[in-house]
């Protein structure tokens, strides 16, 4: 249940994937991208004994079997599942290097690129000690001044205007991602691809 705005029913989400996947069959589909928030975050809460998220999660990438599915993260992904690189490998993300980021392009027909951005790279959905959650908690601050330290950050209260975009349950790219960006849009403009970006 999603308690504001219209009702949602989340028990009944895999039926609607697979109502999905038949009409997806019929008009011949064989990619999809999934927008985030792969599962609810109340996974989250339910965490004794580890597994249930990653669970939960399995079951949802069961279901898009026969499609080439591209994942994004979602908060409700990187909230629920820990440590980040379960998530990653859960949902097929793969990275050459170390970092547990999920930016990544996929060219799904000649002359299209797909980028696909991760949109908390630098979050407070990181462990307590990783350089990405010191970062946000630094952009946090830098935003917050007139909050008191001990206040909620997952609360938008007392902040104003644009101001109010910065709370824990939010992210950002970080320079890095964006250096990336920068040359990936430079190597699709020499090829003359068009480009669809994608965030959560």
């Amino acid at each position: 249940r999603y308690s504001v705005g219209s009702w949602r029913h989340y028990r009944h989400s895999l039926r609607v994937l697979e109502q999905a996947k038949e009409a997806w069959k019929s008009e011949n589909v064989s990619q999809v991208l999934v927008l985030g928030d792969s599962i609810d975050r109340s996974n989250m809460f339910v965490k004794q004994g580890g597994g249930l998220p990653v669970e939960t999660l399995k079951q949802v990438v069961e279901k898009l079997e026969g499609f080439k599915a591209h994942f994004i993260l979602g908060n409700h992904d990187v909230e629920s599942v820990t440590p980040r690189r379960e998530l990653l490998r859960v949902l097929r993300i793969a990275r050459e290097d170390e970092e547990d980021t999920a930016y990544y392009t996929v060219r799904p027909a000649a002359g299209i690129k797909l980028i696909v951005l991760d949109s908390f790279a630098i979050s407070m959905h990181w462990p307590l000690t990783h350089q990405h959650r010191a970062l946000a908690q630094g952009i946090l601050r830098e935003h917050r001044k007139h909050v008191k330290e001990d206040e909620n950050l997952m609360s938008p209260a007392r902040l104003r205007g644009l101001e109010r975009r910065f709370v824990s349950l939010g992210g950002a790219i970080g320079e890095k991602q964006l250096d990336w960006l920068r040359l990936e849009l430079q190597s699709s403009q020499e090829r003359s691809e068009k480009v669809v970006l994608f965030t959560h």
